[in-house]
């Protein structure tokens, strides 16, 4: 039986791009994913926003979708 973890294997003995290699390994190589510093910007606006109040709730979304399906029609 294959597993995930076999076919992983596989892959990374046939591959040949050594950028995917290098990120293979850079991957293993942390204990938890370290996030880059245009994703810890782009979270840190996010939760300004929210903090703010800039956002939308699900019944919000809910009426937008439906009214966005309506306008289709």
């Amino acid at each position: 039986m294959h597993t995930i973890k076999d076919d992983i294997i596989l892959k990374i003995q046939n591959a040949n791009n050594e950028q995917l290699l290098a990120e293979v390994y850079r991957i293993l190589q942390a204990d938890e994913y370290v996030l880059s510093l245009n994703e810890i910007q782009l979270l840190n606006e996010a939760d300004a926003s929210i903090n703010k109040g800039d956002y939308f709730t699900q019944q919000q979304i809910e009426n937008r979708t439906e009214k966005w399906l309506n306008d289709m029609k």
